[in-house]
């Protein structure tokens, strides 16, 4: 058996041998593969007519041909401590004049761990000759203000803005209208260490609670209090299934404007308005690896198209039902249970069944509505109830015909939850053999919504005779 493997490098190593080294997760094969490569760059222990390979690509594929010989003599030792991580490989620069410098590429993040926070800008850095647009992934940062109040609502801690998730669209092309800022934005912010090293990632959900929105008349003061209630409903539980929500803060501002228009804002006897800029931020946790429905997407883009395995399809049911039963002992129905809502965050370690596949979460509770306690009767669905269609009962699709199916008689359960999840459980099942417009096309026929006219246009495994069972009896 080979000597003990060398405590450092004695040969160079490029980026290939480091990140595959630092990807290792236990020191048994740590051990095994600083003397693999060791022992091949050692002149002394291979022969020299072995063409020894000159790069980390190479080492590597001598490496998995030795793999499992190099553990099992790792295994068999006594070994003690723990190997540290290798450092990060730098390349050499290449040689030049000193004034040559290659062109700066464009990104559309601001790297926290490389940038500081802005200093240049107002106090309120309104930017009111922009607007965003989402459908091209343009979108109006925070303003520096707001940087400082989220950093500054964290106890010390030094987070930083990193990019938009989701912003509301300023730009309202039928009225031609543009406002300075967002409504309603979600921005990533990372902790970082005093090495600017991110350490935590966390999504802030911003509301401009200063004035109602006058296109939708959707007054985001009210939506940011409804699922503030909920966030504090949901404090209670450690539900691993559920994003997890944290703190919430308000940042208030009071300006003038001198010679406003009469009629526009309250002015006093000096011609001068006086106004409020409100903004209130609620922090929840962030799940790194998108959504259920990119999930879809992907399975759907190969031609032929990949199905989703059979026993995933039920481990996400299975996940999705304990943030149900956590939901239900808080009496909060969620509303919205659609693909686009359902995250997949890092791996739970108490998930002893499968450790390594990623967190399934139910997020977004924005929507979400919380029955009254010891109540023996169901609540009604408010006029305004933000239902996604066509993923509710067919019984609470038909919001347009208010006489046929008035809104008194929508009447709230846990089963317009459960309902919505098995939608979503049957896309995850036929979504390979299945386009998004048929699928659109089969839950609207099912809601009453879809015209007669294109029945004709389902494929015959889409036939309504195939999902009799939707409106029969249990």
């Amino acid at each position: 058996m080979a000597g003990p493997a060398p405590n450092n490098y004695d040969f160079w190593a490029d980026d290939n041998d480091r990140n595959y080294y630092n990807s290792l997760t236990t020191n048994v094969e740590r051990v095994a593969f600083i003397r693999c490569i060791w022992t091949m760059m050692n002149p002394r222990t291979e022969p020299l007519k072995r063409k020894r390979p000159r790069s980390g690509k190479g080492r590597l594929k001598k490496w998995w041909e030795r793999r499992s010989n190099k553990l099992k003599e790792a295994t068999d030792e006594d070994r003690a401590g723990t190997l540290p991580l290798a450092d990060p490989f730098v390349p050499a620069e290449r040689p030049g004049s000193e004034g040559s410098r290659s062109p700066e590429s464009e990104v559309d993040i601001e790297r926290p761990s490389k940038r500081r926070r802005m200093s240049i800008g107002g106090g309120l850095s309104l930017p009111f000759i922009y607007h965003n647009d989402p459908t091209q992934n343009h979108y109006i940062p925070p303003t520096r203000t707001a940087r400082e109040h989220i950093d500054g609502a964290s106890e010390g801690e030094r987070w930083r803005f990193a990019t938009v998730l989701k912003q509301v669209n300023t730009n309202i092309p039928q009225a031609d209208h543009r406002y300075g800022t967002s409504p309603k934005s979600l921005y990533l912010f990372v902790r970082v260490d005093t090495d600017d090293i991110i350490r935590e990632q966390r999504v802030v959900k911003a509301f401009d609670t200063s004035f109602a929105d006058i296109w939708t008349a959707q007054d985001f003061g009210k939506t940011f209090d409804e699922e503030n209630t909920i966030r504090e409903a949901l404090s209670t539980t450690d539900c691993p299934h559920l994003v997890r929500y944290y703190n919430t803060s308000d940042q208030e501002q009071q300006f003038t404007i001198e010679n406003a228009i009469d009629g526009q804002m309250a002015m006093n006897a000096d011609n001068v308005a006086r106004a409020n800029w409100n903004h209130q931020f609620i922090y929840s946790e962030y799940a790194p690896h998108k959504t259920l429905r990119e999930l879809i997407n992907a399975v759907q883009s190969p031609d032929p198209p990949e199905p989703i395995p059979e026993h995933f399809i039920l481990y996400v049911f299975a996940r999705l039902l304990s943030a149900l039963v956590a939901l239900k002992a808080q009496r909060i129905l969620h509303l919205v249970i659609k693909p686009e809502n359902i995250f997949f965050g890092d791996p739970d370690e108490r998930d002893a069944t499968y450790p390594g596949y990623k967190r399934v979460m139910l997020g977004d509770f924005e929507s979400a509505v919380q029955m009254v306690e010891d109540s023996e009767d169901h609540p009604n669905l408010p006029n305004d109830a933000p239902i996604a269609l066509p993923w509710p009962p067919p019984e609470l699709s038909h919001r347009e015909d208010r006489g046929f199916n008035p809104s008194v008689n929508w009447r709230l359960s846990e089963k317009t939850d459960i309902y919505s999840l098995g939608l979503v459980i049957r896309e995850m099942m036929i979504c390979s053999t299945t386009t998004r417009a048929e699928l659109d096309a089969l839950r609207n026929r099912e809601t009453g919504e879809y015209p007669d006219r294109h029945a004709s246009k389902l494929p015959p495994y889409l036939s309504p005779k195939n999902f009799a069972y939707a409106n029969s009896s249990p």
